[in-house]
């Protein structure tokens, strides 16, 4: 017991130390003094992932190339763990490695595995495209041609009689913006109803073509449809059936 004072001190620096600054204390040291922790061998590759500098954008193809560098041994197998969902990748040889997320579709994070080591995780931020989902077009006949008017969805080419006032409602998703451009150099800005809705009219006095382009969130990215309008006389009109599907 008399020797114990002279430990007192030596022992009181080294706890200091361990805390203060660990790795003045070789690791083997390190380990045998923080049994509480559970230490995990190091990996004897790297992984080396570089996410895409420019923007991914919805529904394109991802490239993932992954570099392993060798520290003492290199994985015969690598696998992309992408949003929880695991995939096993191709080897390139010579430690690369390479999967494709195919439209991707949503933000993804992703990190890879082998042989039971893993990476840091990694995000891939993806810009939604414009897109439009449904609409309908409100015709409004003239009164004095005695037809009721009609609501067409989803149908954007028509035969209506001259003086048809034509009121579209667009559901757009991913936009700032919705516009009609006619062939007769017309350019309408909808008027924004709620988060996803737009409304605009047009009356129709001659045949006309148009196109309903969404405004994405991102500067020139666009969604654009076409279609077309036959003006015809104030005689029984007409309705070409063509069923619009969003792609």
């Amino acid at each position: 017991r008399k020797h114990l004072k002279y430990l007192a001190v030596p022992i009181s620096a080294l706890v200091i130390i361990l805390f203060a600054s660990p790795s003045l204390i070789p690791e083997a040291s390190f380990r045998l003094l923080r049994n509480d922790i559970e230490f995990v061998p190091d990996a004897p590759f790297l992984f080396k992932y570089e996410p895409p500098s420019t923007s991914v954008y919805e529904g394109d193809d991802v490239e993932i190339d992954l570099q392993v560098d060798k520290l003492t041994s290199l994985p015969s197998e690598v696998f992309v763990i992408a949003n929880g969902y695991k995939y096993k990748m191709k080897s390139e040889g010579n430690g690369s490695f390479n999967y494709t997320i195919n439209q991707i579709k949503e933000p993804v994070g992703i990190e890879f595995e082998a042989e039971g080591y893993s990476s840091k995780d990694f995000f891939l931020d993806v810009v939604m495209r414009p897109k439009i989902a449904s609409f309908e077009i409100d015709l409004d006949y003239p009164s004095y041609i005695n037809l009721e008017d009609r609501t067409m969805k989803n149908i954007g080419d028509l035969q209506i009689p001259e003086g048809t006032l034509l009121r579209w409602k667009i559901v757009s998703s991913n936009v700032t913006g919705v516009f009609i451009e006619t062939s007769n150099d017309t350019l309408l800005e909808l008027s924004q109803l709620s988060l996803d809705l737009f409304q605009g009219s047009y009356l129709a006095s001659e045949s006309f073509a148009y196109e309903i382009i969404s405004r994405g969130t991102v500067d020139g990215l666009f969604d654009t449809v076409r279609f077309s309008v036959d003006v015809t006389g104030d005689f029984y009109p007409e309705i070409s059936v063509d069923q619009y599907q969003d792609s």
